[in-house]
């Protein structure tokens, strides 16, 4: 796992096991659509990152959640975007 996604889930972990955590699993998502809001809505490139990095971190602690690897997820989308990639251009 990549250190910054590895770094997430353990502070997510840690908060976790000292009773900060989510209960209800609709806060996940409502959580995550105020994040996607807030780094549309950024008015600078300063804030735009600040709020992809919280919307990153939103995204690991969901993948917690869902009992999901978020790096093993990431790799495997990247596998994906590839194959696609190459079939495309292969065709042009």
């Amino acid at each position: 796992m990549s250190e910054p996604l590895a770094a997430a889930l353990r502070l997510q972990r840690e908060a976790a096991a000292e009773g900060f955590d989510w209960t209800d699993p609709a806060g996940l998502w409502d959580k995550l659509a105020e994040e996607i809001r807030e780094l549309q809505q950024a008015p600078d490139a300063a804030n735009r990152a600040e709020e992809l990095g919280d919307l990153l971190f939103m995204v690991v602690n969901l993948s917690r959640h869902l009992g999901v690897d978020a790096a093993a997820a990431l790799d495997a989308a990247n596998a994906k975007f590839s194959r696609r990639y190459a079939h495309i251009v292969a065709h042009l």
